[in-house]
C-alpha cells in the first residue's frame, strides 16, 4: 500500500477451500483498486465490522440460516458491503439474499474484472450509509404467443404505477432481437440494454437515473439494443445483474418480456415479484397460455405471482369467459378492453395512454390494474416457502429439461 493508499479488508466467509483459494488468487492478482487495495482473510462468522470491510458470503457452503445471519449482522449494525456467491445459478436465491440486506453478487469462479468490478462498486458504496431498504419489485409482462400487447401493457402499466405511487419506476425492453418499446415511446438514447451492461459496475442508483432517459409519462426508460446481433451479447447471468442493479434504484421495474422462452426471459421472470400473463381471447392464444401455464408449474413458480390477464376483451367474445377459464385451469383475473384506434394513437404520438386527452376508458382500465394486482399489499414469503430445498437442488436439471419443453412447443405452434 502506498502512502495516500488504502485497505479495504476483504472477509470471506466460506467452507469450501476450492473457492477460497480462487478468490484469494483473483484477489491478489487484481491489484489497486482505486485509491485501495484488497486484503482477504478468511473469517467464520459474521461480526459488526467498519466501514471499509467487504464481505463475500458463500451461500452453497454454508447452512440454510446464513440468510438470518445477515439479517441479524445488518440488525446489530454491521455496515460492510456484502456481496453473496453461489454455485446453482438461482435468482430466487439472490433476491432473498438482497432482502436480507447484501449488496452485490459475485460467480462462485470470478474473472479478475468480475471481482475489481465488485470491490469498486464496494469502495464507492460508501458502506457507512448503506441505506437498508427493501429492493425494488420486478413486474414481468409476457406471453407465450406473440402478437398480444405485451408491449403496450408494459408501457401503460409502468406509466401508471409512476403517476400513482410517484416513486421512480422503470421500464425495460428485454425483446432484445426485435424490442419496440423506443419506437413506442418516442424515445431517442444511445443507452441500451447491452449498454448499460456494460457499465454495471458504476451502475448506482444515480448513476441509473442520470443515464437512463425519462419519459413525459413519468417513467423511465431502457430500451432494447437498436441492432438485433447485439442480443447475443446478453447472458442470463447478465439480465440477473442488470435487474439486481436496477432494482436499487426504482421502486418497480416493469419489463417487457416478450413471448419467447429464452435464457434471458427465463432469468427475468425467474426473479420477479409478479408476471402478467397476457392472453387475447382466442384459441391459438388461449392454447399456448396454458402451455406457458404448465411450464411455469414445472419451474414450480408460486401461482400467486402470476397474473393472467386477456387483452382485447370483447363482451362479444365467441369463447367466453367461462370456456376459457376451463381452457386455462385457472381463473382470468383481468381483462383489458378492445380499443384498437386509442393503442395505435398512443403508438403514433410515442407516448403512454394517460397522457391522451381522448380514450380514457383503456387508461383508466390500466390505473385499475395497477391498483388491484399491482399495488396490493402482499406479506413476504419465508425464505424456505418460496421453493423447496430439493428444488435447489434439481434447479439445473429442470432447467435443462425446460430446453426439451421449449423446442416442442415452438414446433407445435409452427
Amino acid at each position: 500500500m502506498t502512502k495516500t493508499g488504502r485497505v479495504i479488508q476483504l472477509q470471506v466467509l466460506s467452507h469450501d477451500e476450492g473457492f477460497l483459494q480462487r478468490l484469494f488468487t483473483v484477489a491478489a492478482s487484481s491489484g489497486r483498486i482505486g485509491d485501495a487495495v484488497c486484503e482477504p482473510v478468511r473469517v467464520q462468522r459474521l461480526e459488526p465490522s467498519t466501514p471499509d470491510k467487504v464481505l463475500v458470503i458463500d451461500l452453497d457452503s454454508l447452512s440454510e440460516p446464513a440468510l438470518q445471519e445477515i439479517i441479524q449482522f445488518r440488525e446489530s449494525g454491521g455496515r460492510a458491503w456484502i456481496a453473496v456467491t453461489y454455485q446453482q445459478p438461482s435468482s430466487e436465491r439472490l433476491l432473498h439474499a438482497m432482502r436480507a440486506g447484501a449488496n452485490d453478487y459475485l460467480s462462485y469462479s470470478p474473472s479478475i474484472e468480475e471481482f475489481r468490478a465488485v470491490m469498486a462498486r464496494a469502495a464507492r458504496g460508501q458502506p457507512d450509509t448503506i441505506p437498508l431498504q427493501a429492493p425494488g419489485r420486478i413486474i414481468s409482462v409476457f406471453s407465450n404467443k406473440g402478437g398480444v400487447g405485451t408491449t403496450m401493457v408494459a408501457i401503460n402499466a409502468a406509466a401508471s404505477l409512476a403517476a400513482l405511487q410517484r416513486e421512480p419506476v422503470v421500464v425495460v425492453d428485454l425483446v432484445l432481437q426485435h424490442g419496440d418499446i423506443a419506437l413506442f415511446l418516442d424515445s431517442l438514447t444511445n443507452c441500451s440494454v447491452v449498454s448499460l451492461v456494460k457499465e454495471l459496475d458504476r451502475a448506482d442508483a444515480s448513476f441509473l437515473r442520470s443515464i437512463l432517459p425519462r419519459h413525459e409519462a413519468g417513467m423511465y426508460v431502457l430500451p432494447a439494443p437498436s441492432a438485433a446481433d447485439e442480443a447475443e451479447l446478453i447472458s442470463s447471468a447478465q439480465v440477473n445483474q442488470l435487474l439486481a442493479a436496477l432494482r436499487t434504484a426504482f421502486a418497480a421495474v416493469v419489463i417487457d418480456a416478450g413471448n419467447e422462452f429464452n435464457d434471458q426471459t427465463l432469468a427475468a421472470l425467474d426473479v420477479s415479484d409478479q408476471v402478467v400473463l397476457v392472453t387475447l381471447p382466442n384459441l391459438p392464444s388461449i392454447r399456448n397460455t396454458r402451455r406457458g401455464l404448465e411450464l411455469f408449474e414445472r419451474l414450480h413458480y408460486d401461482p400467486s405471482k402470476l397474473i393472467v390477464t386477456v387483452n382485447r376483451a370483447d363482451a362479444q367474445d365467441p369463447l367466453g369467459r367461462e370456456t376459457m377459464e376451463e381452457a386455462l385451469g385457472r381463473p382470468i383475473q383481468w381483462n383489458i378492453p378492445n380499443d384498437y384506434a386509442t393503442v395505435v394513437k398512443a403508438v403514433n404520438h410515442g407516448t403512454a395512454l394517460r397522457l391522451l386527452k381522448s380514450g380514457r376508458r383503456l387508461a383508466d382500465n390500466i390505473d385499475r390494474f395497477v391498483k388491484t394486482h399491482l399495488l396490493r399489499d402482499r406479506p413476504e414469503p419465508p425464505h424456505s416457502a418460496a421453493r423447496p430445498a430439493v428444488w435447489r437442488q434439481i434447479f439445473g436439471v429442470a432447467r435443462a429439461m425446460t430446453r426439451g419443453f421449449v423446442g416442442i412447443w415452438r414446433h407445435g405452434t409452427t
